[in-house]
C-alpha cells in the first residue's frame, strides 16, 4: 500500500462487516469500512502472539459509495438528451483530463497510468495502488470498449457541482456516445491552486433511451 493519509478516520467509528471469520492461516480476518466522503473500506488480519493479537496484514482503500451507482443507473435511464448545466471552465477542464486519464488506463489495462496522471490527487495516490483500482474498476474494464473516444465529446453536467463539507467538488454527468451513455461522478480537491481527482465512479455503457 502506498504512503497513508487516514489519521482522519480516528475521529470515525469503524463498521464492520458481519462476524470476523478465522481464515485458513489461523489469522483473524476483520472486514468493514469507516463512512468518511469518499467511504474508506478495509481489511485487517490478525494473528495471536501469546496472549495478544498482532496485525499482520491492512488493506484500507478508498470506495465509491453505493448511493452514488443507483444515482448514475437513474441518469443513464433518463429518457432524451439532458441539458448540459453551465461549469467552470476549469471544472470542465478537470472533467475531461479524468476521463481522459481514465480511459488510457483501461484502454491499456494498466491502472499505474491512472495513478500517475497529473489530475489525479497526490490524497488518492496515497491511499490506493493500482492492484486495489483494478479490482474496483474491473467491471468497466471488462467492457474492453474504447474509452478514448470519448476525448472528442462534450459530457453533459446534470448536476450544479457543488463543494460537501469535506472540501470536494462533486460534478455529476454523462457521457453521450453514439449508441450509449457513460455516466460518472466525480470528486474534486485543490491541491497546489489547481483541481485534482480525488474520486471517480463511473457507470460502464448503457444503450440510450430514446
Amino acid at each position: 500500500m502506498r504512503r497513508q493519509g487516514c489519521t482522519a478516520l480516528d475521529k470515525l467509528r469503524p463498521q464492520f462487516d458481519g462476524i470476523a471469520q478465522v481464515d485458513t492461516d489461523n489469522q483473524l480476518v476483520v472486514k468493514g469500512g469507516y463512512a468518511s466522503d469518499p467511504p474508506t473500506r478495509f481489511e485487517m488480519r490478525f494473528i495471536r502472539e501469546g496472549d495478544r493479537f498482532g496485525l499482520s496484514f491492512i488493506d484500507v482503500h478508498l470506495a465509491a459509495a453505493p448511493s452514488t451507482a443507483a444515482d448514475l443507473r437513474a441518469i443513464l435511464s433518463r429518457p432524451g438528451e439532458a441539458h448540459s448545466l453551465a461549469v467552470a471552465p476549469e471544472q470542465m477542464r478537470a472533467v475531461r483530463a479524468a476521463m481522459h486519464a481514465l480511459g488510457v488506463a483501461v484502454n491499456h489495462r494498466n491502472m499505474d497510468e491512472f495513478l500517475d496522471a497529473g489530475i489525479v490527487s497526490r490524497q488518492w495516490r496515497e491511499h490506493q495502488t493500482a492492484a486495489q483500482l483494478a479490482a474496483d474498476y474491473r467491471n468497466t474494464i471488462a467492457t474492453r470498449g474504447d474509452f478514448a473516444m470519448l476525448d472528442a465529446l462534450t459530457p453533459i453536467i446534470v448536476d450544479a457541482p457543488g463543494r460537501n463539507v469535506q472540501g470536494v467538488t462533486e460534478v455529476t454527468g454523462y457521457y453521450s456516445a453514439p449508441d450509449a451513455r457513460i455516466g460518472f461522478r466525480m470528486g474534486f480537491i485543490e491541491e497546489a491552486g489547481a483541481l485534482r481527482l480525488l474520486n471517480f465512479s463511473i457507470a460502464p455503457p448503457r444503450r440510450a433511451v430514446k
